[in-house]
């Protein structure tokens, strides 16, 4: 399929309209939107024929506003990915040339064996993110039948708006999200070092791609906030992050090729590692958010990120499907 055959097609099931759609056939990014909804629509057509995510559609919307969703509408599971978080992407890391030279110069003998710069690979793997993120909201949406939708802007009006449900359907679609990229991350180490793969050039890797995810999570928000635990309609980008180590981590422990290269990263070392070269990010502007305070004071707050964490990945709803049931079916039907 098209996108061109996508748009007709869900204007004509009435799943959107018309003025909602953003077509980049006139886009100076055509190649980069061609390339990504071929890599979106042909996965998402995989994963139809194993999961009940069927009919759904996968468009590009016309808001500016840094936001993504997923939901059900008129009995389509549908993606929505607007042009403005697209562009928020090109400028926080495509386009961001001191990106790629804070890389080279921190980490020259990793960055320097490479075949694309920092800025990049920032770039594709959090467009990857994106899509596996909301592929993971359809995958919890598949026993529902009424129009619903998950949106990734948080509401931060007060704790008033908490909603523990909410908050484990984000960490659920992170971690489904999380595996995803690693598999990726993991191919590319391979094909980079091949059997050269070392602790110190691993490390830098994920170190790296750990860093551009927190500074994606810390977009969906309009402002720094403090941590915050039982709060909002979405985690905390830190505990998001917390999240994002621990799977990072634990897909490294769990693969065969880095067992035997004899590679394991600690979860404890990673997580902090990322936190310190982040400041380093803020300082030298690479990343424009401010939360360099925030991160500081996020030392003391390890354990109860850490347990807050722990209850949100027990998946305690009985009201939506485990997206990571989804994926452990998979990995069993690999095996065999």
């Amino acid at each position: 399929m098209t996108y061109t055959e996508e748009i007709e097609n869900a204007i004509a099931i009435k799943a959107v309209l018309p003025e909602d759609v953003y077509n980049f056939s006139e886009s100076d990014y055509k190649d980069f939107f061609t390339g990504y909804y071929s890599f979106c629509r042909e996965n998402l057509d995989i994963q139809s024929k194993q999961e009940p995510i069927v009919p759904n559609v996968f468009l590009f919307t016309n808001s500016f506003e840094v936001n993504a969703g997923a939901g059900i509408r008129n009995k389509n599971f549908i993606i929505e990915i607007n042009v403005g978080l697209i562009r928020s992407c090109f400028e926080n890391y495509h386009d961001n040339k001191p990106l790629a030279d804070f890389f080279t110069q921190l980490l020259p003998d990793t960055f320097s064996k490479f075949d694309n710069t920092a800025n990049v690979l920032a770039f594709q793997i959090c467009t990857q993110f994106t899509y596996y993120h909301e592929l993971a909201h359809l995958f919890q949406l598949s026993g529902k039948k009424e129009n619903i939708a998950i949106k990734e802007r948080y509401n931060l009006a007060g704790k008033a708006c908490y909603d523990r449900v909410k908050h484990i359907l984000e960490i659920n679609a992170d971690t489904y999200a999380t595996i995803n990229v690693a598999t990726h991350i993991e191919q590319y180490i391979e094909r980079t070092f091949k059997d050269k793969v070392t602790i110190e050039n691993t490390m830098d890797t994920f170190v790296f791609f750990g860093c551009c995810l927190l500074n994606y999570t810390l977009n969906f928000s309009t402002k720094p906030e403090e941590i915050y635990f039982e709060a909002h309609d979405h985690p905390h980008s830190f505990l998001r992050q917390l999240n994002v180590v621990l799977n990072l981590t634990h897909h490294v422990g769990h693969s065969p090729y880095f067992q035997k290269a004899g590679i394991v990263l600690n979860e404890g070392i990673l997580f902090r590692s990322v936190i310190d070269i982040y400041k380093q990010l803020e300082k030298n502007g690479v990343f424009k958010t401010n939360v360099a305070g925030i991160l500081d004071s996020s030392q003391q707050l390890a354990k109860p990120l850490a347990n807050y964490l722990f209850s949100l990945l027990q998946f305690d709803t009985k009201d939506f499907v485990n997206a990571m049931d989804v994926w452990n079916k998979g990995a069993t039907k690999d095996k065999k």
